[in-house]
């Protein structure tokens, strides 16, 4: 199995401990996991919250799909990164 996933993405979710696992599993096949969590992006599901307020966010802006877009793509074309999750917030959960 893990030489049908050699230089492919894997998506996995669960628990952290779960993705912890895979993580080091795949990386012995030359495969990156890593997860992005990004916090207030422009899209029809957030702009229809009224609790969704830019001034929440320390950049004072609502982010972007093309912002999230470019993490996916950073994370695409590294093959040293893995096991880490990006987060793409403006600074809302800092830490």
């Amino acid at each position: 199995m893990a030489n049908e996933l050699t230089g492919r993405i894997a998506l996995v979710t669960g628990a952290s401990r779960g993705i912890g696992r895979a993580a080091a599993l795949l990386a012995k096949e030359d495969i990156t996991v890593n997860a992005i969590a990004p916090a207030l992006i422009g899209t029809e599901m957030v702009a229809n919250n009224p609790k969704a307020r830019p001034e929440l966010i320390p950049v004072g802006r609502i982010g972007t799909v093309e912002e999230v877009a470019d993490v996916v793509v950073m994370l695409a074309c590294n093959g040293y990164i893995t096991g880490q999750t990006i987060n793409v917030n403006g600074g809302w959960h800092m830490s």
